[in-house]
């Protein structure tokens, strides 16, 4: 590797710019994809604003907070959710290395999708916010939300009036229950970027997240990216229904295996019977 004198990189608009700093031996040029101005605006967020989440800070349950009602809808506790800024801070919380990381100023641009069933106002728009405002604009080419017929008041036109104000995305709708691999699929159909990222509908991006991350698990190989964090609320339970009434962790298991791993399925299937 060799240093690159006095060039640099404008992203996307509104993007910091970064040097370019370094040629490798096979000519690929590679930049900081880091927005130190948007990192700079977080961290910043001090004070009133540490309250309710703010840095990733734990939120103090009160007796009301930890009431059964909360979790009802959404398996987790929507209430407290609600009271978090949809558009918070969070701690750059990778290893110091990460910081340090380059990659190829050509990145594919990709399409995010996100599919969601009946999911909670706020855990739905955090996931936006946060996608966007810690990626490269020119890394995101659409955001599409996949809505695997939902049948909440808050994601029907409201949903569709919130997200106006986001050029980049777009919301499309199954006509019936599909689950989560084909509502994944119907999204992936859809998709015009050059790569394909897929999250869930409540999830919050960390600090350029998106430039380490290329390959699927299928038809590539399965990675395991430290530099790349995307915190993620896990559920107390499932609080929907499963379309076909079987075990959803059975589904998801033998759905995966049918689509990218055709090979193996018939001595996974006889190891652990599955049905669809």
């Amino acid at each position: 590797m060799h240093g690159e004198a006095a060039k640099s990189a404008n992203i996307g608009k509104g993007y910091a710019m970064r040097r370019i700093v370094e040629v490798g031996a096979d000519g690929v040029r590679r930049i900081d994809w880091h927005d130190y101005e948007a990192m700079k605006k977080d961290a910043s967020r001090s004070g009133r604003f540490t309250v309710n989440g703010e840095q990733g800070k734990a939120f103090v349950l009160s007796d009301t907070d930890r009431v059964e009602q909360a979790y009802r809808e959404n398996g987790f506790n929507i209430y407290v959710s609600d009271r978090i800024s949809l558009n918070r801070s969070l701690p750059d919380i990778r290893h110091h290395n990460c910081k340090q990381k380059l990659y190829s100023e050509k990145l594919p641009n990709t399409s995010v999708i996100i599919p969601f069933h009946n999911e909670g106002w706020s855990s739905l728009l955090r996931t936006v916010h946060s996608v966007l405002n810690r990626s490269p604009p020119a890394l995101i080419h659409e955001l599409i939300l996949v809505d695997d017929f939902s049948d909440k008041e808050h994601l029907k036109v409201a949903l569709e009036e919130y997200m106006v104000r986001f050029p980049k995305v777009r919301i499309l709708r199954t006509k019936k229950r599909e689950g989560l691999i084909r509502t994944r699929l119907f999204g992936a159909a859809a998709a015009k970027g050059e790569v394909i990222t897929f999250l869930d509908s409540h999830c919050e991006a960390n600090v350029n997240w998106l430039p380490h991350c290329s390959v699927w698990m299928c038809g590539g190989r399965m990675e395991d990216i430290p530099c790349s964090r995307v915190g993620h609320i896990y559920r107390k339970y499932v609080p929907y229904k499963v379309p076909g009434g079987i075990s959803l962790a059975k589904r998801r298991l033998l759905s995966v295996f049918v689509l990218c791993c055709a090979l193996v399925t018939v001595p996974v299937c006889a190891l652990k019977p599955l049905t669809l």
